[in-house]
C-alpha cells in the first residue's frame, strides 16, 4: 500500500472530527442534509474546560480543524465533563490513523 504524502494528509484529516475522529460533513453536505459542523478554533475555552484539551496550538498539519455536532453536544452538556476520552492526533508517518494504516489511539 503506497503512503500517501503530507498534502493528502491534510487533506483527510479536515474531513474528520478533532475530537472522535469520525467524518464531519462537507460544508455543501451541511447545506443539503441540515447537518452541522464546527470549528474548533471558536470554542478554544469550551474544550480546555469540558475535555481538558487545549486546542490554541493545534497544528494544522496534525489536528483537524473541524468538531461534528455530536461532540458539540458533548461539549455542552457538564455530565460529559470529563468523560469524552478525545482522539490523540500524532504527526503523519507510516502508521497514521487519519490516512487508514492503524487503528485511534484514545487520550
Amino acid at each position: 500500500m503506497r503512503q500517501a504524502t503530507a498534502a493528502e494528509h491534510v487533506a483527510r484529516i479536515r474531513k474528520l472530527c478533532r475530537v472522535c475522529g469520525g467524518t464531519v460533513q462537507s460544508r455543501a453536505d451541511e447545506r443539503r442534509r441540515g447537518a452541522t459542523v464546527f470549528f474548533v478554533k471558536d470554542f478554544v475555552s469550551e474544550f480546555l474546560i469540558s475535555f481538558g484539551l487545549d486546542v490554541s496550538k493545534d497544528d494544522a498539519a496534525i489536528h483537524p480543524p473541524l468538531f461534528c455536532n455530536k461532540c458539540k453536544a458533548k461539549l455542552r452538556k457538564p455530565r460529559y465533563k470529563g468523560k469524552v476520552h478525545p482522539v490523540k492526533w500524532q504527526d503523519h508517518t507510516e502508521e497514521c490513523v487519519a490516512c487508514g494504516q492503524t487503528t485511534w489511539v484514545r487520550g
